[in-house]
């Protein structure tokens, strides 16, 4: 995630805050990084994201997570 996307997102989340909102937050995929969470404080609290897992991703706990899952889940 480029810089001014961190900055961006973090002035949304702030001004939500400011603005009184409670709704909840859900951060595009790929978005909620640690670099958002600093810059937006704890403006970024409660904020929720999903992603994809994807078996391509050549490591060993992610070996070891599709073997977990495939062994439970079959």
């Amino acid at each position: 995630m480029q810089v001014v996307a961190v900055e961006q997102g973090a002035s949304l989340l702030r001004a939500l805050t400011e603005a009184g909102v409670t709704a909840k937050r859900c951060i595009t995929p790929g978005a909620l990084t640690p670099q958002l969470i600093t810059a937006a404080g704890a403006s970024s609290e409660g904020a929720i994201s999903q992603d994809n897992w994807t078996s391509d991703l050549n490591n060993a706990e992610n070996r070891r997570f599709g073997e977990l899952f495939r062994a439970r889940f079959k």
